[in-house]
């Protein structure tokens, strides 16, 4: 959000006594520092410091901020060697522009989302209810035909029977 404090760090595992790194914004310089290994001599010994990271950083970020940057590493001693980031997007929001009803249409949106990945989720399940339900009427049909087939024909033949004595009687 606009006025928000942002930091970037650019980190590297070597360790060197004398680098340089430079942040590019798209691919504009916008900071060049040096970093030099502090040695540390205060107990007889050497010891070094280490600093493996460098930080970019925004105390109130605005909206033309808002760009890709990208951290560039490069070592002259012993050889030339230079290692560049693969870039770190920052998108600043304006904090005014927003309103009570956007923020309610945003919260109803995300709530339809939910209701609708929830029903998509539901239907393999009621199509399998469904089916299973659809299958034992069929059975449950068929094997109601099944058991009332004989009686009809009983009921059919003598019916026909009667049609024909009447035909005869005639």
């Amino acid at each position: 959000m606009e006025g928000d404090p942002v930091n970037i760090t650019c980190c590297w595992t070597e360790m060197f006594e004398r680098l340089g790194v430079k942040w590019l914004k798209n691919q504009t310089e916008i900071k060049n520092e040096t970093i030099i290994l502090a040695t540390n001599t205060s107990q007889g010994s050497l010891q070094k410091e280490a600093r493996n990271c460098s930080t970019l950083t925004f105390t109130n970020i605005t909206r033309n901020d808002s760009d890709i940057y990208f951290c560039k590493v490069s070592v002259e001693i012993p050889s030339l060697i230079e290692a560049k980031g693969n870039g770190t997007v920052i998108t600043v929001l304006d904090r005014g522009n927003k309103t009570d009803e956007e923020d309610d249409m945003n919260d109803n949106t995300a709530d339809s989302s939910y209701v609708l990945i929830f029903v998509l989720r539901c239907l393999p399940i009621l199509s399998l209810v469904l089916t299973l339900l659809y299958f034992n009427y069929r059975l449950t049909k068929s094997h109601q035909d099944k058991t009332a087939s004989p009686g009809r024909k009983e009921e059919d033949q003598s019916e026909e029977k009667r049609d024909e004595m009447e035909t005869e009687a005639e």
